[in-house]
């Protein structure tokens, strides 16, 4: 799973896993300023994230599901430090499995105006139980999930780590229309991010081993 081009000042988080033999990533971004980080700094920034983790979202996950670490990344140039965080957390919800493709969406606001739909994460998340319908999760299980998600994802926002304190939760845009930029542009999320009702499908985002 490969790191994107340079962005000034922005730390590519990874979270990253299986469902069964399958591969899972979502990607998220922060805005920093101060120093860059070292590597301790990032390490001690992703053993926050994956106790957030073990605390708000693992109990969402089914036990087919794992968080196997996460990866850190200082973006800003080639020698920006980087860094995994083993977890090793499986899921310990009860109940029959969804297929792996199954997903919670979360999708996030953005005071900019492009072409393509909203920047968004994939959740591999559920039981068969927390379905309304075969198309639908039930209302709860999305407000729970989103409410589990927008905690985690808020985890680092306003803390320092070494001489870097983490300012803002957002997206990097790698393109200008459809031409590839040659540096990322930051661009923060304008509030939490808003678990759909709607089954999401991560069909194309998730992968065997290689």
């Amino acid at each position: 799973m490969g790191t994107p081009i340079y962005t000034s000042d922005v730390i590519r988080v990874a979270f990253e896993g299986t469902v069964g033999a399958r591969q899972w990533s979502n990607i998220v971004h922060y805005k920093f300023s101060g120093g860059g980080p070292s590597v301790g700094d990032l390490t001690t920034m992703g053993n926050a994230l994956v106790s957030a983790w073990a605390s708000l979202m693992n109990a969402l996950q089914d036990g087919d599901t794992e968080l196997t670490g996460v990866k850190l990344t200082d973006l800003t140039s080639a020698l920006g430090a980087q860094t995994t965080v083993e977890a090793g957390l499986v899921g310990g919800r009860a109940g029959a499995y969804l297929p792996a493709s199954a997903s919670v969406l979360v999708t996030y606001d953005v005071a900019v105006r492009y072409r393509g739909g909203h920047p968004r994460n994939y959740l591999s998340v559920g039981v068969q139980a927390d379905l309304a319908t075969a198309q639908t999760w039930s209302t709860d299980f999305r407000d729970t999930t989103g409410a589990a998600w927008n905690e985690l994802t808020a985890t680092p926002v306003g803390e320092t780590y070494g001489a870097t304190s983490i300012t803002t939760f957002g997206m990097v845009s790698l393109r200008t229309e459809l031409v590839p930029r040659m540096y990322g542009v930051y661009y923060p999320y304008t509030g939490p991010g808003t678990a759909q009702v709607d089954l999401g499908s991560i069909r194309r985002r998730v992968r065997g081993r290689t």
